[in-house]
């Protein structure tokens, strides 16, 4: 239970926090704590808001327990969901919100229905994870009625999956999400994400994936983000429709930072499955841009960009006041690329300082004697 002021939403305060997780601690130890030896099988869903540094902040969680024993029926085993002062996240069942529900074991299907509510315009994640679910022909899948995605979830591990809410109302529709188990009778399995990977290959990122279960995709989006979380969609290769495929992408200009990556099918029908979020992390200096002054060439200054991002660089001179003399514009197409700045007329003896910000933002600065 996190309240953000109006004014700046991100800026919390720090003690009120701390309080906020304490209780939610307390709460949430009592209720969705399980013993260590049991082996029923579960799904438990925490809900965490993105802040713009990156950092995770848990805000409400659910719990489904299921084995024989267990009634589907809302009965005394199951909790009900208290309403938090901000986000709230439970399953709903007969007109009743859960934040604990216990059910008999999945024969054939089942359904969890989420609900939502209080959601600011921020990032989010739920992390979905699995416990002693799986067995064959069982799949589960995660529906995302905004987006229209379909997310096969691990039934023994932890899936992660990032949204946002922002200004649209149907992103923050209280049944935007739920939970499908499907126990398959039949041989035609549906498309399955088997290994996925990014890593960084030089200076330059490769995503690797295989899959099964391609009988009627039509290809793959390869999506990337920033730390804000917001994917677009840079290369597409078509599925190849065989039974089981290898494929391989490289990014050939990634980000400085962070640099988020995930793989989307698009099927036949233009019904579409997302596969994992994958993290690949550059340093944030870019020590590829250099600067060089040269006396002798009629005082031209060069700048060198090495493997740099492809972009707009702004080049600016000062005075050693801080007075402005001159800017200009590098266009940097990628690769190696030198670009010479000639001084303007009248360039008198002195201390200058040039600098030079690339398109995230960073600053290279030199200073020199003419």
């Amino acid at each position: 239970m996190v309240l953000y002021p109006t004014r700046s939403p991100m800026k919390t305060n720090f003690k009120y926090l701390l309080f906020s997780l304490a209780i939610v601690s307390l709460i949430s130890a009592k209720a969705l704590a399980t013993p260590a030896t049991a082996d029923y099988a579960r799904m438990r869903t925490n809900l965490y808001i993105i802040d713009p540094n990156g950092t995770h902040v848990l805000m409400d969680g659910t719990l489904t327990k299921y084995d024989i024993i267990y009634s589907s029926d809302v009965d005394a085993g199951d909790a009900r969901k208290l309403s938090n002062s901000s986000v709230n996240f439970g399953m709903i069942r007969n007109s009743t919100v859960l934040i604990i529900e216990e059910r008999a074991s999945i024969t054939e299907t089942d359904t969890i229905f989420f609900k939502m509510w209080g959601m600011g315009q921020y990032n989010y994640q739920l992390d979905l994870i699995g416990y002693n679910l799986y067995r064959p022909g069982m799949i589960g899948i995660l529906e995302d009625k905004y987006l229209g995605t379909k997310t096969p979830l691990e039934l023994n591990d932890s899936t992660k999956f990032t949204f946002s809410i922002t200004a649209d109302a149907a992103s923050k529709a209280q049944d935007r999400f739920r939970i499908i188990f499907t126990v398959q009778k039949f041989s035609l399995m549906p498309l399955t994400f088997t290994y996925m990977k990014a890593f960084p290959l030089d200076k330059k990122v490769a995503v690797n994936w295989k899959t099964e279960g391609e009988n009627n995709s039509r290809k793959y989006v390869i999506e990337r983000s920033g730390s804000d979380m917001n994917f677009k969609g840079v290369s597409e290769i078509s599925a190849s429709s065989a039974p089981g495929n290898t494929y391989s992408w490289i990014d050939e200009s990634p980000m400085a930072g962070a640099n988020f990556y995930r793989i989307r099918s698009i099927e036949n029908d233009n019904e579409s499955t997302t596969g994992k979020v994958m993290k690949v992390a550059f340093s944030e200096i870019l020590p590829a841009v250099t600067l060089h002054y040269s006396p002798a060439n009629n005082g031209a200054m060069k700048v060198h960009i090495e493997d740099a991002r492809p972009g707009l660089y702004k080049a600016a001179l000062y005075s050693a006041s801080g007075q402005m003399i001159s800017t200009s514009g590098i266009s940097h197409t990628g690769g190696i690329s030198d670009h010479t700045i000639n001084t303007p007329s009248g360039f008198a003896g002195g201390v200058y300082i040039l600098e030079v910000v690339t398109p995230e933002g960073k600053r290279k600065i030199q200073q020199f004697a003419r």
